[in-house]
């Protein structure tokens, strides 16, 4: 991992390494980085809706992505 040369490796070796990285932490950080990567993709994917000039659909998306982990995203009350 640390060996890695990330200046030879194309991106989907650094991915694959960073992901085994992940895979050994303790299951509460890997709930973080799973919550963090899931919003992260939903908000590339509204971000190139919004490029492509779909605005007029914008409704349709109201309520159909849910969380990856929604146990996370609940209120602590």
């Amino acid at each position: 991992m640390l060996l890695l040369d990330t200046e030879k490796s194309n991106m989907n070796t650094i991915l694959k390494t960073q992901f085994e990285r992940a895979a050994e932490l303790p299951e509460e950080n890997q709930k973080v980085l799973i919550d963090l990567m899931d919003k992260y993709c939903k908000a590339i994917a509204f971000e190139n809706f919004l490029k492509e000039d779909h605005k007029t659909s914008l409704l349709l998306l109201k309520g159909k992505t849910g969380d990856v982990l929604p146990e996370l995203n609940k209120a602590k009350g």
